[in-house]
């Protein structure tokens, strides 16, 4: 080994902890959040299936950009939940961010999945669903 060999080894040796000990911390931090990033991980996986199912049923081509955007979609997402569990948790405590953002997430992956779902089968799921949800708001009023 030379000596710039050397140096670099004890260099990464020194930092290696240091490194190990912030990733802790920050899953420490982020604990509390973990189950809406799976969440959201399970939904954009399920998106992501039906979606190209959804292609293959239609006769499309599967190309990379598409899954350049599906990469986009999962960085952005999850900056978006840990943002908003920052400015709930340090800034803006009483007011659920966190919660907001996942839900907006939830719905619109959510409806993706429909969409996708009720053109692979040909039936309307999305009306299907809003259907039975105000079905269910007007026996309640009765």
């Amino acid at each position: 080994m030379d000596d710039s060999t050397l140096k670099d080894s004890k260099l990464m040796d020194s930092i290696t902890p240091w490194l190990k000990a912030l990733g802790l911390a920050g899953i420490a931090v982020l604990s509390p959040i973990h189950g809406m990033l799976i969440a959201t991980g399970f939904l954009i996986a399920i998106d992501t299936i039906t979606g190209v199912w959804r292609a293959k049923v239609r006769g499309e081509k599967i190309t990379s950009n598409g899954f350049r955007r599906l990469i986009t979609k999962i960085v952005a997402y999850n900056l978006a939940i840990v943002t908003g569990f920052v400015m709930q948790t340090f800034m803006l405590p009483g007011i659920a961010i966190t919660g907001l953002i996942s839900a907006a997430i939830a719905v619109t992956e959510g409806k993706s999945i429909l969409e996708n779902l009720s053109e692979i089968t040909g039936v309307d799921l999305l009306s299907a669903v809003k259907e039975k949800l105000m079905g269910k708001k007007d026996q309640g009023e009765k």
